[in-house]
Order: structure tokens, then C-alpha cells, then sequence
């Protein structure tokens, strides 16, 4: 009735991506901050949003659930209905919290086949079924069924918490070698003894145009005897602009986010569950919806 949970993606795919966005922010750290920066607050801080939830799955509130003809046709957010109980199965839900798309992502270190569940995202429940005929092997069937169940989750755990603590120490070790990087260019600029220029510069009719518009528009007034005409539209720039003077998206922009949010999705990945795991360009998790992440990826970055 269920699919096995734990993969077929490995984690090492999400801590790849998540690792490479983490440590390229650096890069946009200004320096005059960095001189006089607390670098354990600064990494801690910019390593946050980086940092995976580790799953927690509360047993002592797990619950059996009601057989098929009790249960309201639902949607996990994805578009897809829950599976129901068939005729001698017994269908159990357990409450978790955590980084959803862990269920979805096969650990560094495991035995055996997974155990097979559903995520019923929408009410934050872990379901899975066992059979019997007779009372102990029932018994048997759902301890065996839980034993697994925790250990995979503690497999996974195991990665994460490993995960969490390198990319820790990974951020303020490259906090500190940029922050040794400007501190070697200041001590060659104070060698020179050189002040930095403060002197207005003026162009001079010599000096070319700052701006390659200008020389473009000097040619077509010569081009057609003295009068200006008009110059030609400019190219377009793929991907929406999000208010004065900010970037939109790239095709290799989406695809990195789009590639991170189906690691970290499970099966179905429908658009409104890639969107719950996809990152926005303002960096929040989630921050597009489902039929804004469709048209992203059906009109403007087609595969």
C-alpha cells in the first residue's frame, strides 16, 4: 500500500547543494565589515539558514487510524489523494517535525531495504500499516515496522547532525582565511605608502566615453551627417526584475534551485510540492508558489 521512504536520492546531494550556496555568500561579506567582525557571530549567522532540522517523530502520540470507510478523501498538498487501508491491514499515524524532504533522501549509512510509509505532509504524519491474522502477529508486524522506521530516521539524523557541525566550522574557517586575505592587501597598500586617491577626475576630450552607449550614439550622429537618430532596443533580460535595480532570475540560478528543491522533495514531485522546498530569490524556503514555480519552469526556463 505504501512506498519505501529514504531515497532514492542520496543526502549527499542536498548537503552538496546547500554546502556550495552557503560558502558562496561569503564572497558577498563587504570587507570593512569583516575587519572588525566577531567571526564565531558572523558565521553563526550566516550559516543559519543553511543549517537541516533533524526528524522527530513522537511515538508516545502515535495513533491507529480509522479503517477506509472512516477516513475523508484528503490531499497531502501535492494533488495527490492519501491511500487507505485495505481489508486486513492495520494503518497506524505517528506525529513528526523536522526537515520534510528527509524522508526522501537515502542516508550515507544503511542496512537493508527501507521501511515503506506515506508523509501525509498536511496533517504532519508519518502512516504506515502492518497485517495480521491473529493479534501477535500483528504485534509483531508494527514492532518490526517501528524498529525500522527508527532506525532509518536515526541514520539520517546521523548525517544531518555530521552535516550541521562541518558546515559550521567550514564557514568560519573561510570567514577567516577571506578576513587573512584583506588584512594581506592592507598591509601591501600601507607598504606602499601611498594614500588611495580622493582627486576629482574630469574627463578631458581626449579621454574615451565611460560609458559605451556614448561612443555608439557619437557614431550614428556621424553616420547620418550631424543628426541623432534613434538607438536601437535594447536586448532583453531573461527572467522578471524584482523592484529598481535587482537582478532577476538566470537559467543557472533556477536550474541550481530547481535541482536543490527536487533533491529534498519526495515523490509525486507536483509543482506545489517542489514549491514548498524551492528557495526564492529574496533566499526563504518556500517563497514561490505552486503556479508561479510552473510558469518559471514551463515558460521561461523550458528543459
Amino acid at each position: 500500500m505504501f512506498d519505501p521512504l529514504f531515497g532514492p536520492n542520496p543526502i549527499d546531494q542536498a548537503f552538496d547543494l546547500r554546502r556550495k550556496r552557503a560558502l558562496g555568500c561569503i564572497a558577498n561579506q563587504p570587507a570593512s565589515e569583516l575587519r572588525t567582525a566577531n567571526l564565531d557571530e558572523l558565521a553563526a549567522h550566516l550559516v543559519a539558514p543553511y543549517l537541516m532540522e533533524p526528524l522527530e517523530l513522537r511515538w508516545k502520540e502515535r495513533a491507529r487510524l480509522p479503517e477506509e470507510n472512516g477516513i475523508e478523501v484528503d490531499h497531502d498538498g501535492s494533488g495527490r489523494p492519501l491511500p487507505v487501508s485495505h481489508m486486513g491491514e492495520f494503518t497506524f499515524g505517528v506525529p513528526y517535525s523536522g526537515m520534510l524532504g528527509l524522508f526522501g533522501l537515502r542516508p550515507t549509512r544503511h542496512v537493508g531495504e527501507p521501511p515503506r510509509g506515506y508523509v501525509w505532509a498536511s496533517q504532519e504524519l508519518l502512516k504506515y500499516s502492518v497485517a495480521g491474522t491473529d493479534p501477535a502477529t500483528a504485534r509483531r508486524a508494527r514492532q518490526q515496522v517501528e524498529a525500522a522506521i527508527k532506525r532509518w530516521v536515526a541514520w539520517a539524523n546521523q548525517d544531518v547532525s555530521t552535516f550541521n557541525a562541518e558546515l559550521q566550522r567550514s564557514m568560519r574557517a573561510r570567514l577567516a582565511a577571506r578576513l587573512d586575505e584583506i588584512r594581506a592587501s592592507d598591509d601591501i597598500l600601507a607598504a606602499l605608502d601611498v594614500p588611495e586617491s580622493t582627486l576629482e577626475l574630469r574627463q578631458t576630450p581626449r579621454d574615451p566615453p565611460r560609458h559605451p552607449g556614448l561612443a555608439n550614439g557619437r557614431r550614428r550622429i556621424q553616420a547620418n551627417g550631424g543628426e541623432l537618430t534613434a538607438a536601437p532596443e535594447p536586448a532583453s533580460v531573461p527572467g522578471p526584475r524584482k523592484g529598481a535595480g535587482r537582478p532577476g532570475w538566470t537559467r543557472e540560478l533556477f536550474e541550481e534551485h530547481w535541482r536543490e528543491a527536487m533533491t529534498a522533495t519526495p515523490e509525486p514531485r507536483t509543482f506545489p510540492a517542489l514549491a514548498a522546498h524551492f528557495t526564492a530569490l529574496n533566499g526563504n524556503f518556500g517563497g514561490v508558489g505552486g503556479d508561479h514555480l510552473r510558469r518559471l519552469r514551463t515558460r521561461k526556463f523550458p528543459e
